[in-house]
């Protein structure tokens, strides 16, 4: 493993006031990324945005087997231009839910490192790529119904695990073995290995900050 990139990230998340989405297994965010400067600030400009959608399926063990969409956006898409895109992505992965037009109801902020994740049988055969391993430091802001957000949280960090698609019968092939060498990972780093999407996470983060004293 060697970190190969850092970046900081802003992803707003969208979704009905009821949260509807998050309670049939989806999740959609428009995610910004921002190069890190050589003071160790992000730039004030993106390196791209896109629109992703997330749609659990299942577990397996302590993973979460999901199918994931992305869409590039444009960068002279309108707020309505992706709320349009938003719904018919959403038509596109549950044709059989009713029209959805979702709102933004919270951003997280984050600074990542990537990490490349190897694999080989024995060792005598090379490497090969088969996910990363992410370790996150990120804050979340609350955005409320007239559109404003409010103060960012206190950071929390974590570390996620991610397997290509392509990979997925090898881990269940090896599954007890590759949650021990992410065990391991996680005592090393300081990092807690976090299945809970960060949205979720930050909701509950703020209910506690905004919640009376």
């Amino acid at each position: 493993m060697h970190i190969v990139h850092l970046q900081f990230e802003r992803g707003i998340y969208f979704d009905t006031p009821d949260y509807r989405l998050e309670n049939i297994g989806i999740a959609v965010r428009v995610k910004e990324w921002f190069p890190i400067g050589k003071r160790g600030k992000p730039l004030k400009h993106s390196s791209g945005r896109s629109l992703f959608l997330k749609v659990q399926r299942d577990r397996l063990g302590g993973f979460t087997v999901r199918d994931e969409y992305q869409i590039v956006l444009p960068s002279n898409f309108s707020d309505d231009d992706i709320s349009n895109a938003i719904s018919i992505l959403i038509q596109h992965v549950r044709p059989e839910l009713s029209p959805v037009f979702p709102k933004p109801v919270i951003v997280i902020e984050n600074t990542r490192y990537s990490i490349d994740l190897g694999y080989s049988p024995d060792i005598l055969t090379s490497h090969e790529k088969i996910g990363f391993i992410t370790l996150d430091e990120f804050r979340a802001r609350p955005v409320f119904q007239d559109g404003s957000g409010g103060p960012l949280s206190p950071p929390r960090r974590q570390m996620e695990v991610e397997i290509l698609p392509q990979y997925h019968e090898l881990v269940v092939s090896k599954l007890a073995g590759f949650e021990g060498v992410f065990s391991n990972v996680e005592r090393s780093m300081g990092f807690i290995l976090t299945r809970e999407p960060k949205y979720i996470q930050g909701r509950a983060m703020l209910e506690q900050d905004y919640s009376p004293k």
